[in-house]
């Protein structure tokens, strides 16, 4: 059975009803006297029609068929877009103002709005300034877990915390036992507070493992949680750069000397942990011109050679470069101002092929300066999150309803 649309018992543009409607409009009726219009025959039956001299006569649709007509068409063309349903409808049809009661009724389209590929971001993102001074804010991440296959021993898993100083992109990780809180904690505390000055900030993603004890860790040493809004990995993507990494070596160290203990791959670990933090702290990083380690310590990694950096000059430069890359991702979205009490979508975080691609609508509570918007989850349950994962919720109550 083909898709129709249940509302609509019948094809509401049959030449009978079309007679019929144009017979009961007045102000149609009054249009085949005006210049433009004329009265033409079509398989038996009058109408009225718009008349040009680029293009055969169209019918005129009465404003009681409108509604339904555009729904048929959209929903026999399988929700085919405004442009095209404008141009089919327009070929035998017209009514004046179509085309943006076409667009209107395409954009408020609830199947649509779920169902289709989002497109274009809706939304610009906000400018964001760059890190002002070194160890001043760090970003924290957990990668695996990570899976190594030992013969006849089986399978086991581990996890690593990274930390890496925003502002200098200087790197540390550490593994972790299990994915608590608490070894949370003590990898920051020994991996970076023990070692590095006290930042005053910390970034991190809503995992489980930045809660409790390493919530409390902050909280003791001073520290402001800077948490992330949920899947939106652009807030933290240094550190997602460096799991890249940290990857692609321990593929190729597991490969060239498969483990035959546990002690074996807790060896491999840490060396892999070791030689993506040396080979980060030690590559030339394009914006600074420099290696991170060169930048922090002053003075070359391999080299007893003193170097004088001026930080100011590649901070300004970073700046720069933060600000092209803003400019340029909001060049492939479309403006729109969210306002409290608006009505959104999520868009679902990597969907399979047949998943809507969103969810919701979802109500704006409030909006936040920084690129976020808070929803209403449902009643007394916020969330904060990011607009590049929601676009806008239009409805139309009257197009969607008046069959």
């Amino acid at each position: 059975m083909l898709y129709y649309p249940e509302e609509i018992e019948t094809f509401p543009l049959r030449f009978e009803t079309l007679h019929n409607s144009q017979l009961q409009d007045a102000s149609v009726q009054q249009l085949s006297d005006q210049e433009g219009y004329a009265m033409e025959e079509f398989y038996g039956f009058q109408f009225v029609c718009k008349t040009d001299p680029e293009q055969d006569p169209r019918i005129v649709i009465p404003e009681a068929l409108v509604n339904d007509a555009i729904k048929w068409y959209h929903y026999v063309g399988g929700h085919v877009g405004s442009t095209r349903l404008y141009q089919t409808l327009s070929t035998h049809f017209y009514f004046k103002g179509l085309k943006q009661r076409v667009e209107e009724y395409v954009s408020t389209c609830d199947s649509c709005q779920r169902n289709k590929n989002p497109g274009r971001g809706v939304g610009e993102l906000p400018p964001r300034q760059a890190t002002e001074l070194p160890f001043e804010q760090v970003a924290v991440d957990s990668i695996g877990p990570w899976e190594i296959t030992i013969q006849g021993i089986g399978v086991i898993k581990f996890k690593a915390l990274t930390i890496i100083d925003t502002a200098t992109l200087l790197v540390e990780a550490g593994r972790v036992e299990n994915s608590s809180s608490a070894q949370a904690a003590l990898v920051f505390e020994n991996q970076w507070l023990a070692r590095y000055p006290r930042p005053l900030t910390c970034i991190f993603d809503q995992g489980t493992e930045f809660e409790g004890a390493f919530l409390r860790c902050l909280h003791r040493n001073g520290i402001q949680a800077v948490p992330t809004t949920v899947k939106n990995p652009q807030a933290n993507a240094i550190c997602e750069r460096m799991h890249s990494t940290l990857g692609d070596i321990l593929r190729t160290l597991l490969r060239e000397q498969p483990p035959a203990t546990i002690v074996d791959a807790y060896g491999i670990i840490d060396n892999a942990l070791a030689s993506v933090i040396f080979a980060l702290r030690s590559s030339i990083n394009r914006t600074f011109g420099v290696s991170p380690g060169a930048l922090v310590f002053q003075r070359d990694m391999f080299h007893p050679i003193p170097l004088m950096i001026g930080y100011n000059q590649i901070r300004t430069e970073r700046q720069r470069i933060i600000d092209d890359n803003n400019r340029r991702a909001n060049l492939r979205r479309r403006y729109h101002d969210y306002q409290p009490d608006d009505q959104v979508l999520i868009l679902k975080y990597n969907p399979s092929k047949l998943d809507e691609r969103a969810q919701g609508p979802f109500r704006i509570h409030s909006v936040h300066t920084n690129g976020t918007v808070t929803i209403e989850r449902r009643p007394n349950v916020l969330e904060r999150i990011n607009i590049r994962r929601i676009r806008p919720y239009r409805t139309n109550e009257h197009l969607h309803n008046n069959t």
